[in-house]
Parts: structure tokens; C-alpha cells; sequence
């Protein structure tokens, strides 16, 4: 049901010329990702590496030596530092134009915050966040989604992960965010050479042929020759597309993200929670 690239003539190719990676210093699948997504678009990078907050979890318990709370902030930011200055000349070493800052909720003197820098940016690159396993960028996609208005590109925490984007599927279900995503993942689209749309219904839905026939037309005129499909599942949602991407071998999901509040709490048990949790693939996310 996957169909090639369109030929279509006048249909103008879309481009990412500003990339931001969102990173900290335990952070290399993202960067990674974002290194190669600048490579391929001729893109700038605006690296924010963000510095953990101090561990008082707990610390709060007992008395709290400030003391060791000073040394355990001073020892995250140094390697924040370092892994900001590494990444700095990794790009540039690869002849990428980039700008990197490092941001701390503790500095008080610090006047950027992650949505200034993100907001002027045309694609977000950040990691996985991983239950069990903190990280200063855990909660950044909330951000980021609900504040920046920028699209998310999330990359899996562990195995190999490709930037070509050969084969993307676009999960649609016709909402808002679902249209942003679809919008925003153009520039992605327009390089592939498999573009699948897939609706996922528990039951038969009549309208499938008018509904893909809409979405075929809209991509059509943007030169990507895409197939949609139906798919009837009694599977929740999640486990339903990402069974379906691992059948296809695709590289890429597109989808909207939906809630009003922080994704790791109010969408515990929903489609993208669910997703974030047990993504193999490269994830963009829009609001």
C-alpha cells in the first residue's frame, strides 16, 4: 500500500533551514540526529544544553548539607559545559553554522529560556524521555509543544537511528494536531521515498475513501505521491501504529500530540504517552 515519491511538477520543495537540538550532557542519540539532520538540510543549529537540577529528592529527607548541593550543581554544570563546547565543534568541524548555550533553572542571571530558543527554529530535535532514568530534557517536550509551538522531532533513547527518513508513516485521525503534524513533516515528506497515511478505526469507517482521497490531494500538491489506508484494530492506538511501523520498516512516525497539561501526567494511558514510552522510531510530534 506504500507508493513512491511524486514527480509533480511546480510542487516547490520545502526545507528546514534552522534545526534546534535540545540536549544534555548525557544525551548523544540526539545530537547525533541532529548533527545529520543539518548535514542533509543545509541547516543551521541552535544547540540549548540544559543543566540537571539539583538532586534533593532525597535529600529533603534528612538535613540537608547545601554544601554538597553547591558541589553536585557545580559538577552538573561543568559537564553540561563540556558537552555543549564538544558538540560546538563537532558542527563546526563539519562546516554547520552553530550557536550553543547552556541553560540552568538554578542561575538566576540566565535571560534566555528553552522557548526563546527554540521558537525561531524550524524543527526541534530532543531525546526520548525515559521512565526510570531522569534527565535534565525530561521535561521539555511539555514545553516545548505546549509554549514554542515548534514541531518536536523525538529520538529514541537507544539503537540505531536513521535520518533519511526513507519510509515515514503519518498517523491521522483528522484533528488539529493531527493537520500540523502533517504540515509541519513536509520538508520530511518531500525526501522520502515511501509516504503511507494510515487511519486507525475500531470499526469500519464509511468515509475512509473521502477522507484518504482529501489527505492524497492536499500531499499531492506539495509533489509527494502518498497512500492512505485504513487500518480496523481493537488494539489501542499505540500498539496498534507501532505494530504496524515495525510490519512496514518505516523510519518515521508523524502525529499529533494531544493534551493541554504536562504529556508525562495527564496523558498516562493515552495515545502519546503510550508512543513516547515504546517508540522504536524517530517520532515527530505537534501541537
Amino acid at each position: 500500500m506504500l507508493t513512491h515519491r511524486a514527480e509533480t511538477v511546480g510542487a516547490p520543495t520545502r526545507a528546514l533551514p534552522a534545526i534546534s537540538l535540545v540536549s544534555a550532557a548525557d544525551d548523544s542519540a540526539a545530537a547525533d540526529a541532529a548533527v545529520d539532520l543539518a548535514l542533509a538540510h543545509g541547516a543551521s543549529l541552535h544547540a540549548a544544553f540544559l543543566v540537571p537540577s539539583a538532586r534533593l529528592g532525597t535529600l529533603a529527607e534528612a538535613e540537608v548539607r547545601y554544601d554538597l548541593v553547591e558541589a553536585d550543581l557545580r559538577d552538573a554544570l561543568q559537564r553540561t559545559q563540556a558537552a555543549a563546547e564538544a558538540f560546538a565543534r563537532r558542527a563546526r568541524d563539519a562546516g554547520i553554522p552553530v550557536e550553543v548555550l547552556v541553560i540552568s533553572k538554578e542561575d538566576p542571571v540566565c535571560e534566555e529560556t528553552l522557548t526563546d530558543v527554540v521558537r525561531l527554529s524550524d524543527l526541534v530535535v530532543l531525546p526520548q524521555p525515559r521512565p526510570g532514568v531522569p534527565s535534565a530534557t525530561d521535561d521539555a517536550l511539555d514545553v516545548l509543544l505546549t509554549e514554542a509551538g515548534r514541531p518536536c522531532l523525538v529520538i529514541p533513547a537507544s539503537g540505531q537511528t536513521r535520518t533519511t527518513f526513507r519510509s515515514v508513516t503519518v498517523g491521522w485521525d483528522g484533528s488539529a494536531p493531527a493537520a500540523r503534524a502533517l504540515a509541519d513533516s513536509l520538508p520530511l515528506l518531500q525526501r522520502a521515498e515511501l509516504v503511507e497515511v494510515v487511519r486507525i478505526t475500531r470499526d469500519f469507517a464509511p468515509d475512509g475513501p473521502r477522507v484518504a482521497e482529501r489527505v492524497r490531494v492536499y500531499l499531492a500538491a506539495h509533489g509527494i505521491d502518498a497512500r492512505c489506508r485504513t487500518l480496523v484494530s481493537s488494539l489501542p492506538y499505540a500498539e496498534a501504529v507501532l505494530s504496524h511501523i515495525a510490519d512496514t520498516g518505516s523510519d518515521l512516525l508523524v502525529m499529533g500530540a494531544y493534551g493541554h497539561s504536562r504529556l508525562r501526567e495527564a496523558l498516562v494511558g493515552g495515545a502519546s504517552r503510550d508512543i513516547l514510552s515504546a517508540m522504536t522510531v524517530p517520532v515527530l510530534m505537534s501541537h
